[in-house]
């Protein structure tokens, strides 16, 4: 999904009428992986009473948070084909820059906290 937002964002006019749907649904499915990943998985973690496990997590909950915040305020800004018709070049822009945080925040956790859950799990 996210890779089809960052095609779709590329040409904003050409996919102007697909690009709220592909948002609606990434919302949703973003908003549950985070849900799932901060109300379960990072909390139990966290709780295991293992400090580099739960600095770890703590990282990743506070980067999340943030990232969380930018996606609320990037989707209200471009939820519909008009806004992103007024501004095509910035909503290329927010785009890819809010899909390289989010790139980002995997790669930490792929690099961070899954060796720590393999070493003590």
């Amino acid at each position: 999904m996210i890779a089809k937002l960052l095609t779709f964002s590329s040409d904003p006019a050409k996919y102007s009428y697909e690009i709220p749907n592909i948002l609606d649904r990434t919302n949703a499915k973003l908003y549950i992986h985070l849900i799932t990943e901060d109300a379960t998985i990072y909390n139990q973690l966290s709780n295991l009473g293992i400090p580099e496990i739960h600095q770890a997590t703590a990282r990743i909950c506070d980067e999340a948070m943030v990232l969380t915040k930018e996606w609320n305020r990037y989707f209200a800004r471009w939820s519909t084909i008009e806004k992103i018709k007024k501004k095509p070049d910035d909503f290329t822009t927010e785009t890819q820059s809010l899909i390289t945080k989010i790139k980002k925040k995997i790669t930490v956790e792929e690099s961070l906290l899954f060796p720590l859950a393999e070493k003590y799990l």
